[in-house]
């Protein structure tokens, strides 16, 4: 597994790229990047995970899914920050959201498997309810 980092300077939002044997996984896109053009160049399956429902973790979702054919998943209780910017605090910041919602939800303890990949999905809500 191989994983990479992406600092979208100016929001300090943290992005992450997970390249596995079987899958690519990028988590919280606050924006498309051509590092992740680049990356989801693949006939691997793709997606995109949200840990929760902040603007700096989600603006990129929905142009990556379009432009790549990616998932989206993100926990239960926070889909509604996809669709509804009160939630995503985005006019708070002066950012516009088009609304859109996940192909896939989690909840607490669910197992993401694709092909050998696994990933146990822990909510921890605080930070938001779904978090």
């Amino acid at each position: 597994m191989k994983l990479k980092h992406i600092n979208f300077s100016g929001m300090g939002a943290n992005c992450y790229l997970i390249d596995t044997d079987d899958v690519r996984i990028v988590v919280d896109p606050f924006d498309t990047h051509e590092e992740i053009d680049d990356f989801f160049t693949t006939d691997k399956p793709k997606y995109v995970l949200l840990t929760h429902f902040h603007f700096d973790h989600i603006l990129g979702a929905k142009e990556i899914r379009e432009k790549h054919g990616a998932k989206i998943a993100i926990g239960k209780e926070d889909e509604i920050g996809l669709y509804n910017p009160e939630y995503s605090l985005c006019g708070m910041v002066g950012l516009t959201q088009e609304p859109f919602n996940a192909d896939i939800l989690f909840e607490d303890n669910d197992v993401f498997e694709v092909g050998n990949t696994q990933i146990k999905v822990l909510h921890i809500p605080g930070h938001t309810a779904g978090s």
